[in-house]
């Protein structure tokens, strides 16, 4: 029975292969995964999901590259007592604005000459898939990784280039995080003062703890964390590298670990795969890993101090918009074309898209940086 196969270019081959592209992308995310509370629904939009990673779909169908976003902060006026009349002490809904900046991002592949493939033009098309999908879904994570730090960091191993103002290139700048969302490990004050022993520790977890429950939210007007909620629970994520794990287990000893780890397995009842299979999990804090946690190495008085930045979040840590990739609404394109006199064919996907750190009023917003001194590998 002969199979059907759509020509190069063919306008249901670019639907098709475009679709999948982008679905089978974020589903390999390490973000789709984790951070977003539908992997497999990234289309929806909801500003205070209860997920570290709002998705805004603004302009996945409508004209511009930008996209503004609120927060309304918490009332802070007196209270009206018995028959007093309140027409003349109601409170103005106070709110800052942010806004993000998309652009697309693309990458292409060579299928190489006709006497050097081996594969039929469908072969060719799902590798050219599978190539694509494993890098658009690693650079949307380093994208979304740098945004949260605020910075590219010193890595060899990221996509993005060193020294890098912006995740995608003409997309949201990185934002610096202000001095309030900063925690250093061990006695450190600020980047100068961090030394090789200030590593990452169960008393860092309790200062992050501490500050989240305890900063913000009353009267004065400062900008509360907002919990993930969790069975009913406050909980928070954090999101640390491979070294600073190192560090946290050395610190607890082995059982101390495995109290974490029991404390995790508890979590795994739960529907929602934001808690599910983390590392351990500490006073409602449930801690992750990922490679690609930014690095650096200019801490300390002679800026030469490796330090990682890891990140503790709440709902709304960080914000992604998608826009429309091509002419029909997809959020991924996919193009085909002929080269060499047809000898060789090209493929290129796109998505279009970029992550921005939440900043109001010059403050950044339900996520705290979070650097330490690490050992190195």
């Amino acid at each position: 029975m002969a199979q059907t196969n759509f020509p190069i270019g063919h306008p249901m081959a670019v639907q098709r292969y475009a679709g999948a592209l982008f679905q089978s992308t974020m589903a390999a995310t390490y973000f789709g995964q984790h951070m977003m509370e539908d992997a497999h629904a990234i289309g929806k939009s909801g500003q205070m999901a209860n997920a570290p990673v709002v998705v805004i779909n603004d302009l996945t169908n409508e004209a511009g590259d930008t996209v503004s976003f609120d927060l309304f902060v918490q009332l802070t006026g007196r209270a009206t007592y018995g028959d007093d009349i309140i027409e003349n002490n109601l409170e103005d809904l106070t709110a800052y604005t942010d806004e993000i900046r998309i652009n697309q991002v693309r990458k292409g592949v060579d299928s190489g000459g006709k006497m050097t493939q081996k594969r039929v033009l469908t072969d060719l098309r799902m590798t050219a898939k599978q190539k694509l999908e494993d890098y658009f879904a690693a650079y949307f994570d380093q994208s979304g990784l740098t945004t949260l730090a605020g910075g590219r960091g010193v890595s060899p191993e990221l996509y993005i280039p060193l020294g890098a103002t912006a995740a995608v290139d003409g997309g949201s700048l990185y934002e610096s995080y202000d001095a309030g969302h900063i925690v250093y490990g061990g006695d450190a004050v600020g980047k100068t003062s961090i030394e090789t022993a200030d590593k990452m520790t169960l008393d860092v977890v309790d200062r992050l703890i501490l500050k989240a429950g305890s900063t913000g939210g009353g009267a004065d007007g400062v900008m509360r964390m907002t919990p993930l909620k969790k069975d009913g629970e406050d909980a928070f994520v954090l999101l640390m590298s491979p070294r600073q794990e190192h560090d946290l287990r050395k610190d607890v000893g082995n059982g101390g670990w495995v109290d974490l780890q029991k404390a995790a397995a508890g979590a795994t009842g739960n529907s929602s795969h934001l808690f599910k299979n983390v590392l351990g999990v500490h006073r409602g804090v449930h801690m992750r890993k990922h490679q690609h946690v930014v690095q650096f190495n200019d801490y300390g008085i002679g800026a030469n101090v490796r330090a990682d930045r890891a990140s503790f979040m709440g709902r709304q840590a960080l914000a992604v918009a998608f826009g429309s990739a091509n002419s029909k609404g997809l959020r991924a394109d996919w193009v085909e074309e002929k080269k060499d006199f047809g000898n060789r064919m090209g493929v290129v996907g796109g998505m279009v898209y970029s992550f921005k750190l939440p900043k109001f009023d010059g403050k950044v917003v339900n996520s705290y940086a979070v650097d330490t001194a690490v050992t190195a590998a």
